[in-house]
């Protein structure tokens, strides 16, 4: 069964593995680390959004992920704009209408 969640702490870990893997094997290993660490930075600052981290599980394993943060445009609005990046799903399961299913939670 699949449920859509926001970030818990164990799945903290799981969903870093999920972003590289899918960034790997869509684009190189480069850009999978890139992107992982593009989360783990996102999730060390300000505009982080826990509530907003959202996971979509099957049978407990995290087989989609999608993190909306906040950010600013010249100092303003960073109350009001939300950035969605990055959205990753197992490769297995792209082109079933999982990203989709997560995006319109995170709505």
């Amino acid at each position: 069964m699949r449920t859509i969640t926001s970030m818990q702490p164990e799945y903290l870990l799981p969903s870093l593995e999920l972003v590289e893997q899918v960034f790997t094997e869509h684009e190189n290993a480069d850009e999978g680390k890139l992107v992982r660490r593009l989360v783990e930075e996102i999730r060390s600052k300000k505009y982080y959004l826990p509530e907003l981290e959202l996971l979509m599980l099957e049978d407990g394993e995290v087989v989609g992920y999608v993190m909306f943060s906040r950010f600013h445009l010249g100092g303003k609005f960073d109350d009001r704009l939300l950035l969605l990046s990055p959205a990753a799903v197992r490769t297995d399961l792209q082109r079933l209408l999982q990203r989709s299913q997560i995006l319109t939670v995170g709505k």
